[in-house]
């Protein structure tokens, strides 16, 4: 399973290591259903609330001490989450988790600028919400890699035959399509080594074409790309790309 980019953040958890989490829905039932699949999945989360409306969870939030709130995008709105998930970051001890709905397209990265944390498909699996769930917990942010193309469209030069020249990023310069491959891949948290095999060049290669995509955004390393995509918000965190 890819593990997304992270980000360094200090780890929301209390020191019990127990994990306190808030769902979000319209429904009752998934609701529920959500609660006890996550008690499930792991002794150390824990539900400590429920919210009905979007527009209630931030406070519930704040009022049960949450370290998580998982959202489900497709019973409130993505208008109503969007809302919330901007509430709820200013706060920094609950970080927000997005169940996205299979139509969800852009919106995802209005999530991220939001403050978002967490964003996969409502139809994921229960150990990738777990993952999402304790990643996020930990100070680090999830990505489905179904997600990759989204989030990289805006970035990349369209690079068809008698095309736009597409955007521009960094110091001004399109990605090449094996570039924007490459970021792509390097999205849904893979190594040099598993992005050369997937696209059958030498892992020297890859790391050549990785230095060129930090170059061109003016950024050192993955977890800076994901600052750069969520508005720009970059950090001293991290050191150079490693491979």
């Amino acid at each position: 399973m890819g593990a997304g980019l992270a980000e360094s953040a200090a780890p929301v958890s209390g020191a019990t290591g127990r994990i306190r989490i808030l769902v979000g829905g319209n429904h009752p039932i998934f609701r529920s259903g959500l609660g006890l699949m996550l008690g499930e999945l792991s002794p150390a989360f824990t539900i400590v609330g429920e919210a009905a409306e979007a527009g209630a969870v931030a406070d519930a939030a704040r009022r049960r001490a949450a370290d998580v709130v998982v959202y489900d995008e497709d019973s409130l709105g993505s208008a109503s989450v969007l809302a919330s998930v901007a509430q709820l970051a200013p706060q920094r001890s609950a970080r927000a988790v997005v169940l996205l709905g299979l139509d969800a397209g852009d919106s995802c990265r209005e999530y991220l600028r939001a403050g978002a944390r967490g964003l996969l498909f409502r139809d994921g699996g229960a150990d990738e919400l777990g993952f999402a769930v304790r990643s996020v917990a930990e100070g680090g942010v999830y990505l489905t890699p179904r997600l990759a193309g989204v989030i990289v469209r805006p970035l990349v030069c369209s690079g068809r035959p008698g095309g736009s020249t597409g955007r521009l990023v960094g110091r001004g310069d399109p990605l090449t399509l094996r570039q924007t491959e490459i970021l792509d891949l390097m999205l849904t948290g893979v190594s040099n080594a598993e992005i050369a095999a997937e696209l059958s060049l030498s892992e020297k290669t890859v790391k050549f074409h990785v230095s060129n995509i930090l170059g061109k955004l003016n950024l050192k390393n993955r977890t800076q790309v994901l600052a750069h995509l969520m508005g720009g918000r970059i950090t001293a965190e991290g050191g150079p790309e490693k491979g």
